[in-house]
């Protein structure tokens, strides 16, 4: 069961700038004579600021390719197989180089945003709320923290008699930890499985892709039955619980979605017919959206 993982974690610093006015605060609920939980009064510390919106979808996608070429471990360490690892690593380390100039970019333009905040929170604004340039740049940290899983005994030296307690402490975390990569590997097929659709009323109202595939002809993306086909690869590959079930819904997702291509499931009614029974199949069986719900209660 055991293969050479990583754990990976990416640490970032993503400063909040809001904050609250406590004078601003006490002087309203007192007029009003609430209570002191009765609300705040917050405040931006800048205006919308292009470079922060950059620096957060920046981050953003960081976290999901992270997310995407992992699994669940221990917060906030996620793992991957090392034969993986280092084409991960040269996306991830590239990514991270991309995010710099961003915050520089920020940095840069620090004062002229402060002033520019300065006119819009106009007798709310306070200058002791603002750090210097410099402290600012280092709470936008980021970096990549790895702990190795060794493959073979991993445990310290110690006392004959403490062993067995060693390996029971042990064998319990990463039972805990498998429950968690289990229920990511879930998680992660019932993602893919969804569309997201409105209904007449412009409301949002998921459905199942067996759902999309039976609701008449329409544009089929690639993109979307390459990710459901890469899901599955990727949770057999990290099915380190060898979990017979999730490797079968794995082989029967596999299974149904190849049968046909692309350009036959758009053309043939018949064909998306049979595909999306499959996978109905496949899905009930498993009962993907309960074992969401409800894997680690």
């Amino acid at each position: 069961m055991y293969q050479s993982m990583t754990l990976v974690a990416v640490p970032t610093g993503n400063p909040s700038f809001s904050k609250k006015d406590k004078a601003r605060t006490d002087s309203l609920l007192a007029e009003a004579g609430a209570s002191h939980l009765a609300g705040r009064v917050s405040k931006r510390l800048f205006p919308d600021d292009r470079q922060l919106l950059d620096i957060n979808k920046a981050n953003q996608a960081i976290t999901q390719y992270h997310h995407r070429n992992t699994a669940a471990w221990a917060s906030p360490y996620r793992i991957i197989q090392n034969s993986k690892y280092p084409e991960f690593r040269l996306t991830l380390d590239q990514m991270i180089e991309d995010r710099k100039p961003l915050v520089k970019a920020f940095i840069a333009n620090y004062e002229a945003a402060k002033q520019e905040a300065r006119q819009m929170l106009g007798d709310l604004y306070d200058p002791t709320d603002y750090q210097g340039a410099h402290g600012v740049e280092e709470k936008f940290y980021q970096y990549v923290d790895v702990i190795e899983v060794p493959v073979n005994d991993w445990r310290v030296e110690a006392a004959e008699e403490h062993q067995e307690r060693i390996r029971q402490d042990a064998e319990a975390s990463r039972d805990v930890h498998y429950k968690g990569l289990v229920k990511d590997h879930y998680k992660r097929l019932l993602a893919v499985l969804t569309v997201p659709k409105k209904d007449a009323k412009g409301n949002k109202q998921d459905i199942t892709y067996d759902e999309y595939l039976r609701s008449g002809p329409k544009r089929f993306h690639k993109s979307r039955i390459d990710d459901i086909l890469a899901s599955c690869r990727f949770i057999k590959d990290m099915n380190l619980t060898n979990d017979a079930t999730l490797e079968q819904l794995a082989d029967d997702i596999e299974d149904a979605m190849g049968t046909f291509n692309i350009e036959t499931l758009k053309h043939d009614p018949g064909a998306r017919e049979c595909t999306a029974e499959k996978l109905a199949n496949a899905i009930k069986a498993s009962d993907i959206a309960n074992k969401v719900a409800s894997y680690l209660d």
